[in-house]
């Protein structure tokens, strides 16, 4: 359990660092460091399970099995026209999807005492990557010198160490009902704490903002709508509807700048195209998908000359929706284990009235419609600590 522990504090210690500690190792192939500590803290949960050393919770692993299972019975079935380096770059992401899966059931085993040193890591990291995006926002407003590692220049946007503003948004937006959901627990009496908190809400809700995000602005709305209700505090809705809408007046003099246009049409129509793309993969390919994830060795020969480029690109491998993707790479079979697994968090989370799980998942979902975000490996970790902390 030590070494277990250990391994936690060295997960959140990588963490805020984001794409600034990842390694492109060649052949579509990169790795973070933040992914091979949860791969080895996976691997050292196995074996203390094996020589049982940790506790089997068989009820809540049981739930979670048919989704894994099904990724690698979706990739089995289609390995055999990969390459070598294909194969390994798939399976690499299938391992990573089912490492960041049993930080559920490592935290959970945790003493109450190590659960609240992890929630005061959650809170110094967010503050971090809070940091991390001001400081990346006035002194490094573009990527555009990184365009050429793949990279879209997202100019005038905060993107913090996650390089991108749809993922950075999201996050704030996760962290943002995690401050909220320690707001509300926290004693009135207990008043600088409750000073620093708010604090902190309103910092983080300005980062959202910075972001330009529309989709990080859709799930602010409905993730702290959903939030709310359930805290019964429904008159700060109209305080939030009021700040999106100001924040939108005082911006629009600049939606001349493509980037921060909240009504920009460019991305939308790429949207529109990858969507496309993704419902012709899966009428070819309907039961099991082409493998979890050999998209980007797929997507080669759906997509016309003149629409293709060689330049490299982070986004090739996924699709612009988590639950397409799900049902491109493992098929309807695997969207209805996704879905189910969720349906199964989501109906214990409203039992126990936990709104900072539910607000955050549902948020998460209204995000994921528009980017890949429930299968962004930072985004993953938050969202199974946090189920863990509040199970």
């Amino acid at each position: 359990m030590k070494l277990l522990q250990f391994l936690i504090i060295i997960i959140f210690i990588l963490f805020p660092f984001g794409e600034l500690l990842r390694f492109d190792l060649g052949n579509s192939i990169a790795i973070r460091l933040l992914d091979f500590a949860v791969i080895t803290t996976a691997i050292v949960y196995l074996t203390l399970l094996v020589f049982k050393k940790m506790p089997f919770h068989y009820e809540k692993i049981r739930k979670f099995l048919p989704f894994p299972f099904i990724l690698i019975l979706s990739f089995a079935f289609n390995m055999f026209w990969l390459t070598p380096t294909e194969f390994m770059a798939s399976i690499f992401y299938l391992i990573r999807w089912i490492a960041y899966a049993q930080l559920v059931f490592i935290v959970i085993s945790f003493d109450s005492q190590f659960k609240n040193i992890i929630k005061k890591f959650l809170v110094v990291d967010g503050l971090i990557i809070l940091l991390f995006g001001f400081i990346q926002y006035f002194f490094y407003p573009s990527l555009k010198s990184l365009f050429y590692l793949g990279w879209d220049e997202h100019m005038y946007r905060m993107f913090s160490t996650f390089f991108d503003p749809n993922y950075a948004g999201a996050f704030f937006v996760l962290y943002l009902l995690f401050i909220a959901g320690e707001f509300f627990a926290t004693k009135s009496t207990d008043k600088r704490k409750r000073a620093v908190l708010l604090g902190i809400i309103m910092i983080t809700l300005l980062a959202v903002f910075l972001t330009f995000s529309r989709s990080a602005l859709l799930m602010l709305l409905v993730g702290v709508i959903i939030f709310l209700i359930m805290h019964n505090k429904k008159k700060l809705i109209f305080l939030l509807l009021g700040s999106i809408v100001a924040f939108s007046l005082i911006i629009s003099p600049w939606f001349y700048v493509e980037n921060i246009n909240l009504f920009r049409e460019t991305s939308g129509a790429a949207r529109i195209d990858n969507y496309n793309l993704s419902f012709r993969i899966i009428f070819d390919h309907p039961l099991l998908g082409v493998g979890f994830n050999t998209l980007r060795y797929v997507r080669e020969e759906y997509v016309t000359n003149q629409n293709w480029t060689n330049a490299p690109s982070h986004a090739d491998a996924g699709v612009d929706n988590s639950f397409l993707f799900v049902a491109v790479t493992t098929g309807l079979l695997g969207l209805v284990a996704y879905v189910s697994l969720w349906y199964f968090i989501l109906k214990r989370a409203f039992t126990k009235r936990r709104a900072v799980i539910v607000s955050s998942v549902i948020g998460l979902f209204v995000s994921s419609l528009f980017v890949n975000s429930l299968f962004f490996p930072p985004l993953m970790l938050w969202l199974w600590i946090i189920i863990a902390l509040l199970w």
